[in-house]
């Protein structure tokens, strides 16, 4: 029986840990120790503009906007 009450007390002790390591972690307390707000706003920024000029880049492949024009800007006849 006394086994039984430390047991059923040790799960509830590794229980709360975890429930409080959770929190800690969707709070932003355990992703990014040390780094201000400003900081992180400037890293998503970078980032997104990366990904933008590489969306951009991909595109311009696929259109074959990135290669010069085979088209003369003379007339043949």
């Amino acid at each position: 029986m006394k086994d039984a009450a430390i047991l059923k007390c040790f799960g509830r002790v590794c229980y709360l840990c975890v429930l409080c390591l959770t929190f800690a972690w969707v709070g932003g307390c355990l992703s990014s120790p040390g780094e201000t707000s400003s900081e992180i706003h400037r890293k998503h920024m970078n980032a997104i503009k990366t990904n933008t000029l590489q969306l951009q880049d991909d595109v311009d492949a696929v259109l074959h906007l990135d290669q010069p024009t085979k088209l003369s800007d003379k007339h043949v006849r």
